[in-house]
């Protein structure tokens, strides 16, 4: 499946119709102004308090690019006010929470195991096998999209917690205004997700990259020093283990790999797990997947523009994660793709075995289960080149070889043994 509208994007004529008839009232219908999202965020919770104002910081970096950069019609302008919203007002609730519960950050978060790595290097599928392991906390993707429970936060949630039904409605939504993108990336309300969305309520997240074309956002985070999101996160992680504990935690985002000194900095127990694969496959699918859902913030997504600017943001990332992570360091774990594919659950033992965690038959059993239930490919697959994005392979195959050279990444054209 290879998909040819990424810059001309085909949406439903409902959504097309919505951004056509608002466009000239775009920016009354749905402002995106620091102070105003600041201020309803307060009056919608009834709370005032946003704890450390680091934040704003980044706030501000973000909103400035959005009116900037990001060429956003109606409904992005809509989608954005509700993510704003919706992490403003995380934050004024958690912020009372641990207020009303201050034992909360007495919990520490032990011994987590964090994979990270390029996207599309199985850094979800070895999320999602290890997380069959009900001894560890992993999060799941309602609970990312929604961390606090609705009414009093210091209340146990419902069951069913009715997270879970508005997490699925809008995976639902996502599905019909874009189908193609359970091929390249499944969602599911229940599954385990990534904290993207948690960074994103210290406004660090590479989640806003991601969605938008916003370049002075994405300078901003390559030269942040994040340490203090990164204690935000785990803040975050405090309070949800208090809802649902658990042994360990599990945790996954590709963001992590461009800051693995904050990461070690904030979690110095912790074990972690780089994938690696062929980086030019890597960053060609990665690509398609973000231009294409750029269609829900744009009608103008410009993959050339997008493809030289976060293909050498992922570069980056790669250097660093060379230059900040200390040589023959334990707590360091490499997953091979094609060996994560040929034997999953031996890669899990190693991984296992470096966190001193014991992988039980019944563990092992549940894995294996999942792994019949959920083969390569279930929703179909995708196709992707570098030159849709204006991007040479030949170029990015030799910027990106002191990578595969260090690591021992073979090219993916390289037959198998």
């Amino acid at each position: 499946m290879l998909i040819n509208d990424l810059a001309r994007p085909k949406i439903p004529l409902a959504l097309k119709a919505f951004n056509a008839v608002s466009r000239p009232f775009a920016h009354k219908l749905f402002p995106v102004d620091e102070e105003d999202l600041l201020r309803l965020a307060q009056k919608r919770t009834g709370l005032d308090d946003f704890g450390s104002d680091g934040f704003r910081r980044q706030l501000s970096v973000f909103i400035r690019a959005l009116n900037g950069e990001a060429r956003m019609n109606t409904l992005g302008r809509f989608n954005t006010r509700v993510l704003v919203l919706s992490m403003l007002e995380a934050r004024l609730r958690a912020e009372q929470l641990v207020k009303d519960r201050p034992e909360i950050l007495e919990t520490p978060v032990n011994a987590p195991i964090i994979i990270y790595g390029l996207p599309r290097t199985g850094t979800t599928l070895l999320q999602r096998l290890i997380a069959q392991d009900e001894g560890l906390r992993h999060l799941r993707y309602w609970e990312s999209d929604m961390p606090m429970p609705l009414g009093d936060p210091s209340q146990t949630p419902k069951t069913p917690d009715p997270r879970i039904r508005r997490a699925k409605m809008k995976l639902a939504l996502l599905h019909w205004a874009a189908p193609l993108i359970i091929a390249m990336h499944e969602l599911e309300a229940e599954a385990p997700d990534e904290e993207l969305w948690l960074m994103g309520i210290d406004f660090a997240t590479q989640m806003f990259e991601g969605g938008y074309h916003v370049p002075s956002y994405s300078q901003w985070f390559q030269e942040a020093d994040l340490t203090e999101s990164y204690r935000y996160l785990y803040k975050m992680l405090q309070v949800l283990q208090w809802y649902n504990p658990g042994e360990r935690w599990i945790l996954k985002s590709p963001q992590h790999l461009g800051c693995l000194r904050e990461l070690m900095a904030v979690f110095p127990d912790a074990t972690f797990v780089q994938t690696h694969r062929d980086p030019c496959t890597a960053v060609a699918s990665i690509l398609q997947i973000l231009v294409y859902a750029q269609r829900f913030n744009t009608d103008r997504p410009d993959p050339i523009a997008y493809g030289k600017l976060f293909s050498e943001r992922l570069e980056h990332m790669l250097r660093r994660s060379i230059d900040d992570r200390p040589p023959n360091d334990p707590r360091f774990v490499d997953v091979h793709f094609r060996e994560l594919v040929r034997d999953p659950i031996a890669t899990v033992r190693a991984i296992y075995e470096r966190a001193g965690r014991d992988l039980t038959p019944q563990t092992e059993q549940a894995m294996r289960q999942w792994l019949e239930d959920n083969p390569a490919g279930k929703h179909g697959k995708h196709e992707y080149r570098l030159e849709d994005f204006g991007l040479d392979h030949a170029e990015r195959r030799e910027a990106l070889r002191f990578y595969s050279e260090h690591f021992s990444v073979p090219d993916d054209r390289t037959p198998q043994d």
